[in-house]
């Protein structure tokens, strides 16, 4: 057989006791074409005024003569104010009343129940029917249970009212035929009315209300609803002899059922008295069967939220808080006058439920009913009243659970200053100490706070009371909860001592040091304790033990205390298990520990001393168990570089302090570098080394020899590092691989090793790009800066590496687009010249340092660019302003600068000669015409008629260098007068003239001669020439000396009288780098010209040997 389940049972028992089991109507509406007028006057001001019907808000503003008028913005006149003139509209009233009643299902007992006028209410069109959404009706009489409302005949459409009760809603209109009927609506009290507004006219409203004939009477219901009344009288019976479960266990023994309105707090202080329709019958209706069975009946608010709402404590999780609890009877005897909070499983509620007046976002809303649980899903707080029910004899272990420990602290004092019942004391020292914890550890609450400080405050207040009360099992009992940081508790110790005596708080005293974290917090109890037991005699070295053995989780606070122990007790105390209590500790803890006890060993004794040998062991125990954790960072669990340093740099300076102890820095850097990165590697020979540099010279021979081996273990450091350079050596983060480079080279050049400098540079791959490899280059330019001596071996070491890595550059200077982007240009032509800036570098570097060979080899790279890496340009003479320009211009300007201009090196002239023959040669050579165009006529500047338009824009076309025809689409006078301007300038050898006649209106096209083009275009190309040749920067003396014989040769092809030819000079290079064939300058013999390749010339005979001899 299924058990009977409490929470179930008493929700069946609650709902037959609800008028939502009745088939009777909830609300109700009739029309009578027959019924007779009111006759209304109104009181208003001196006089009294007539309502004439049918009603109509836009006719009725002055009646008769005109001096009736009346103030229709008081919507609502009171009954005071209103006189019937009909007698016979009482009786009408008093029949509608009754047939209200039955039509609403109320028994024949309430038949002759009051009906009493509210108002007379004036609505304006636009409006709405007004109903009370509050207290309902709107009559401030006790007793009410209906609302009834009669339409007179008045001239309105829409209106309608949507009524809501109990799960179930049905629509009230009566504006059909409304100016010639009376219409009576009626509903329950707390009946849900939604209303819409009037689309025509307004009626006028006589309301009523509906009156129990005494407050005391049980409300009108069938007997069905009496019927269920003794199925609940049956449930907490079985609830009172435990013959129901209460299906999943529930955090308390309460229950609480949510009623159908949300009153307000003063609503709820006025107890039975406030509740309402529904609300009333329930109350009504528990109490009756709680009160005959000792069961203690309350009222509340409950406010369920979402889950950052729940409160946490004592190891249960709250989802509901209910505040302003009183008895039925609106008393409070103040066991609740806190809020309480109680779970999930305690409140029994439907799923639906309608909100009056909840402080959120789903408040109010016409009495719409929401769903409670898709709401607090959204993330809002729902709040409705509540009936509690609790058997009596469990008042108080009910209530105490549910109270914060600040409530029932306040509580012990105030009964224990007014020495209140005793049985009443226990319970709240009893529920005080079930709040103390099993742990000792503090738990974080959701509110912020630290669980901890409330055991302590709990604490402290029992411990206050047992003081006071000579309790010495409570006393034993709380102590061990307190905080023994805090002053009060020393104090209480004292107090402790003086009324039970010092052997009988010692069991308290030892759990509490065994509790206390802090060796400090611990040696100040049984210091307080000595301090307090002087005179005694009392014997606490079994306290002190404890202390020590109870010390099982080091802190950084404890080394004074610690320290201060050895000094006092020697070494003596440091036994096996403290000890290895201590060399558990992170490795904060160790360093801190070693370099206390450094500071108590002070200098090495130069004879045997046992004391310090001791101590210097304990010493060196703990800086070997450092190194085991020296990766542990709790705090930074990814610590950066500069935090890996720093604990690097302070482990080698504590093994450093003492020559005993050198070895240990070996041993650590063993530990450190197993399976360390490069970075880590680095940051241990930069400690090892900072910390070697700073020892005192004199050391003797034995520690000598210990600094060399750590020396050695230094430079194997950086070499194991170079072999793990790959991780960054392809990184693209450029200002992270130059802090790299720009660190190891100085750490290579401090400690005399720069030839690891070179195994730097042996350890990048091939493709290993240039930037890279010239951040290398800078880094070891920048040592080489620092050192004053030119015959410093160092300087000298860093040179020959310097060599070997421009020789490398030399190879890949042009491994990237020649102009790379930088943040915010968007244009290409504003990136800066790579190439240039590369090429630039290492020329002045070969020439600072005197590197004749290394020159050669860079400009010979620079007169092998492979075609394609000049961008993939579309004209071959892109390549010269992009490139070679900004190059010559800045390269004489080195050569000036050095003082190397006027008598230039012989490399210098060839490779000038060489860029300005092939850039005339390939560029200007295939461009020059067979014909120069010498005869051809010059722009004349007068065409046009200088007033219009056109004219200024055909003026702009025929003295401009734009090749592209001229058209003018427009009417045939416009067109005229084109062609006129064009005759009367004369300039028939510039330019043509077409009219194209498949557009409308017609197109005059006007076109340049081929002559003309081709002279613009010889002119354009002839221009570029002269600027390349001028961007070097030569005086015409100068530019005889560099071109030599073939300064005529450029001079006549500069004016086009001849094409430049070269020589075929050395083979075609290798293949570049990227896979694209290199374009030599010295194979430019054969340039083709207009389809056909030109003869060199006789007087180039001797070129090939010109230009090999040098470069």
């Amino acid at each position: 057989m299924r058990p009977r389940v409490f929470k179930e049972e008493f929700s069946k028992a609650l709902s037959e006791c609800r008028y939502e089991r009745f088939p009777t109507p909830f609300a109700y509406s009739s029309t009578d074409s027959c019924a007779p007028d009111p006759e209304i006057s109104v009181v208003v001001d001196e006089g009294v005024q007539v309502i004439r019907l049918p009603w109509n808000w836009s006719k009725s503003g002055v009646y008769g003569d005109g001096a009736d008028y009346i103030d229709y913005k008081r919507m609502h006149t009171q009954a005071q104010g209103i006189i019937f003139g009909n007698p016979s509209w009482e009786s009408y009233v008093k029949g509608k009343a009754q047939e209200v009643t039955r039509a609403l299902g109320i028994p024949p007992e309430f038949i002759g129940a009051l009906c009493e006028l509210d108002a007379l209410i004036f609505h304006r069109p636009g409006s709405h029917f007004r109903v009370s959404q509050s207290t309902p009706p709107t009559s401030q009489m006790d007793g009410a249970f209906a609302t009834m409302l009669i339409i007179l005949p008045s001239a309105f459409e829409g209106g309608e009212m949507r009524s809501s009760y109990a799960h179930r809603s049905t629509v009230l209109d009566v504006s059909q035929d409304s100016i010639h009927n009376t219409s009576v609506i009626a509903w329950y009290a707390d009946t849900a009315m939604d209303v819409t507004k009037f689309t025509f006219g307004s009626p006028l409203v006589l309301s009523y209300s509906l009156i129990y004939p005494s407050p005391a009477t049980t409300p009108p219901g069938r007997s069905k609803c009496y019927g269920g009344q003794a199925l609940l009288a049956e449930c907490l019976r079985g609830w009172r002899e435990g013959k129901m479960t209460w299906g999943p266990v529930p955090t308390t023994q309460l229950v609480a059922y949510t009623l159908s309105n949300c009153y307000s707090k003063a609503d709820i202080g006025k107890g039975l008295e406030a509740m309402r329709g529904i609300d009333a019958d329930i109350v009504r209706h528990v109490a009756r069967a709680a009160g005959s069975m000792g069961y203690v009946v309350c009222l509340g608010s409950v406010t369920r939220g979402p889950p950052s709402f729940e409160r946490h404590s004592y190891g249960r999780t709250y989802g509901h808080k209910i505040t302003g609890i009183v008895y039925i009877d609106g008393s409070n005897d103040g066991w609740f006058d806190d809020d309480i909070f109680v779970g999930e499983l305690d409140v029994i509620h439907d799923r639906m439920y309608r909100c009056m007046y909840c402080n959120d976002q789903y408040s109010g809303r016409g009495h719409n009913l929401i769903d409670c649980e898709k709401a607090a899903h959204e993330g809002g707080t729902h709040q409705r009243s509540v009936i509690i029910l609790f058997q009596n004899e469990e008042r108080l272990s009910v209530s105490l659970p549910l109270h914060t420990h600040g409530w029932v602290i306040s509580r012990l004092e105030a009964l224990s200053a007014m020495n209140g019942p005793q049985e009443t004391i226990d319970l709240l020292v009893c529920s005080l100490l079930q709040r103390l914890p099993t742990s000792k550890d503090p738990i974080s609450t959701n509110d912020g706070s630290n669980k901890q400080e409330i055991w302590w405050q709990v604490s402290h207040s029992l411990i206050t009371y047992a003081i006071d009360c000579e309790k010495l099992d409570l006393w034993n009992a709380a102590i061990p909860h307190s905080n023994p940081q805090l002053e009060m508790t020393i104090a209480s110790l004292a107090a402790a001592h003086s009324v039970f005596g010092i052997k009988s708080i010692q069991s308290g005293v030892s759990q509490l040091i065994k509790r206390t974290r802090s060796l400090s917090a611990k040696v100040r109890i049984v210091d307080s304790l000595a301090s307090a037991s002087e005179h005694s005699g009392a014997d606490l070295g079994g306290l002190r033990k404890i202390a020590l053995q109870s010390y099982d989780s080091p802190l950084l606070e404890d080394l004074p205390t610690i320290v201060d122990m050895i000094q006092i007790l020697g070494v003596r105390m440091l036994h096996s298990s403290f000890l290895g209590t201590l060399l558990s500790g992170s490795c904060t803890f160790l360093m801190g520990l070693s370099g206390s006890l450094i500071r108590h060993l002070g200098p090495q004794p130069s004879a045997v001393n046992e004391k310090w040998n001791s101590l210097a062991a304990v010493n060196r125990q703990c800086l070997l168990a450092a190194f085991s954790c020296w990766n542990t960072f709790p705090d930074s669990p990814k610590p950066s570089r500069a935090e890996v340093k720093e604990r690097i740099s302070l482990l080698a300076s504590l093994c450093l302090v003492f020559p005993t102890t050198f070895d240990l820095c070996i041993s650590l850097a063993g530990v450190v570098q197993d399976g360390a990165t490069y970075s880590t590697r680095i940051s241990l020979a930069q400690a090892l080394h900072e910390n070697v540099s700073r020892l005192n010279p004199t050391l003797g021979a034995e520690a000598l020899d210990q600094v060399n081996k750590i020396r050695g273990v230094i430079h194997s450091c950086i070499a194991a590092a170079i072999q793990q350079t790959g991780n960054w050596n392809l990184s693209q983060d450029r200002t992270a691989v130059r802090a790299n480079v720009d660190e190891f080279v100085q750490l290579s050049v401090d400690i005399g090793a720069p030839h690891l400098c070179r195994s730097l540079f042996d350890s990048m791959p091939p493709e290993t790009p240039c930037w890279r490899l010239f951040q290398v280059m800078q880094a070891v330019q920048n040592s080489i800066n620092e050192i004053p001596s030119p015959k410093d071996p160092t300087r000298t070491a860093l040179r020959g590496i310097m060599c070997a890595m421009v020789e490398e550059a030399i190879k890949k200077w042009n491994d990237v687009p020649m102009r790379q982007p930088q943040v915010g240009q968007n244009s290409s032509n504003q990136h800066p010249n790579v190439w240039v800036d590369r090429v630039m570098w290492l020329l002045r570097w070969c020439l600072r340092n005197r590197k004749s060979n290394l020159c050669v080899s860079l400009l010979r790279s620079v007169l092998r660019i492979p075609s394609a890496a000049l961008e993939r340009c579309s004209d071959d003479s892109s390549w010269a302003p992009a490139f070679f320009e900004p190059l010559m211009k800045r390269v004489t300007q080195l050569l000036k600068e050095g003082g190397k201009f006027t008598a230039m090196p012989k490399a210098f002239t060839s490779f000038f000669q060489i860029a300005i023959s092939v850039y005339i040669a390939r560029v200007l050579g295939p461009k020059t015409p067979k014909q120069l165009p010498s005869d051809a006529p010059i722009s004349s500047a007068e065409v046009g008629c200088g007033e219009c338009r056109n004219c200024e824009e055909l003026r702009d076309f025929v003295n401009g260098s734009n090749k592209q025809p001229f058209r003018v689409c427009d009417v045939k006078k416009i067109r005229s007068h084109i062609e006129w301007e064009i005759s009367r300038a004369r300039i028939g050898d510039i330019v043509s003239t077409t009219t194209i006649v498949d557009t409308r209106p017609y197109t005059l096209v006007v076109t340049k001669l081929p002559e003309i083009v081709a002279r613009m275009e010889w002119s354009t190309t002839q221009s570029k020439a002269r600027a390349y040749v001028e961007s070097f920067g030569f005086s015409e003396e100068k530019l005889k000396a560099v071109m030599g014989d073939r300064y005529e040769d450029m001079l006549s092809a500069l004016q086009g009288r001849q094409a430049f030819l070269m020589e075929d000079g050395p083979s075609v290079p290798e293949e570049a780098p990227n896979g694209t064939r290199s374009m030599s300058p010295f194979s430019m013999a054969g340039v083709l010209v207009s389809g056909k390749a030109l003869a060199p010339p006789k007087d180039v005979a001797g070129l090939k040997r010109k230009f090999t001899g040098d470069i």
